[in-house]
């Protein structure tokens, strides 16, 4: 079964990481379908909190009766101030650095 993930963000180098990862579970026959236009019909959604407006695109899933109990997984550069309070009380399941995400993104991409 292909697990399709929606990832936004703006910064290259986190979307080409992403990429390679999902591109080598390919490889090892786990397949992943790692998509960059919304979708409904997402697994998980990966949101890159320095880039955009992310609070809304979170508010989006929530508020979409098809969507809402989609896994949604924020990311942010561990220098950025974010209010992790309002992040959790949008809906994001998760919030983690970009750095602790890439230690863990085979995992996550796979399950």
């Amino acid at each position: 079964m292909t697990r399709k993930i929606l990832l936004i963000s703006k910064d290259e180098k986190f979307i080409s990481f992403v990429e390679i990862s999902a591109l080598t579970l390919s490889k090892l026959n786990h397949q992943v379908d790692l998509i960059r236009k919304f979708d409904i019909n997402v697994d998980l959604a990966i949101i890159d909190f320095d880039a955009i407006d992310s609070l809304e695109v979170v508010k989006l899933f929530r508020n979409d009766e098809i969507i809402r109990n989609k896994k949604i997984i924020g990311v942010y550069t561990s220098d950025n101030n974010i209010n992790r309070n309002e992040i959790f009380e949008t809906g994001c399941d998760s919030l983690m650095s970009k750095s602790e995400f890439e230690k863990a993104c085979n995992n996550i991409l796979m399950f």
